[in-house]
């Protein structure tokens, strides 16, 4: 579980960081559209990217794909 909060942690680390600097958004590769549609105010804060976190365990580590 805790990993699951650290990197959906860092997913909302880039997105916050990524709407205070453009620059950020061309290191992404965010098309000239996208950015469009990221200036858009959703009114909330948070964002979710993916419906869920897909992992799964190899032998002690869990990966995410």
């Amino acid at each position: 579980m805790r990993i699951c909060e650290t990197v959906w942690s860092a997913i909302q680390k880039v997105k916050d960081a990524a709407t205070d600097d453009d620059s950020i958004l061309v290191d992404l590769g965010v098309t000239e559209i996208e950015r469009e549609l990221v200036s858009i105010d959703p009114g909330y804060r948070a964002v979710s990217p993916t419906a869920r976190l897909d992992s799964f365990l190899t032998g002690s580590r869990l990966q995410f794909c």
